[in-house]
């Protein structure tokens, strides 16, 4: 319905928002928008997907663009995964390589020789 597609909007924008709170919970969400964590996990899976793999996928897109952009070229691979709400620097890298068939550093070294 139109309500829970707004619902599942205001959540994934809020998702999108506090993308570096590691903390960052189902439960957390649910208070803020006074719906039950169970309401918002039905809203993702009927969006075809779940909290933690929208959440997942949402930091490696901005932590994909950081590592692309040659003006981050100082920050550190770890500072770019903690950045984006990751608390552990080798399940960035693990993540990274299954969602994007190659590790951060390959990323960057070719949006070096790109540049």
């Amino acid at each position: 319905s139109g309500l829970r597609a707004a619902r599942l909007y205001r959540v994934k924008t809020d998702v999108i928002e506090n993308l570096a709170r590691a903390e960052l919970s189902v439960e957390d969400l649910a208070v803020r928008h006074g719906i039950s964590p169970r309401y918002i996990r039905s809203l993702f899976d009927e969006d075809h997907t779940t909290f933690s793999d929208f959440l997942r996928e949402q930091r490696l897109r901005r932590a994909r663009r950081l590592l692309s952009d040659p003006a981050s070229a100082d920050y550190s691979i770890g500072r770019i995964a903690h950045d984006r709400g990751f608390s552990s620097v080798s399940y960035f890298n693990q993540a990274f390589r299954r969602r994007y068939g190659m590790t951060p550093s390959d990323v960057r070294a070719a949006a070096k020789s790109a540049s």
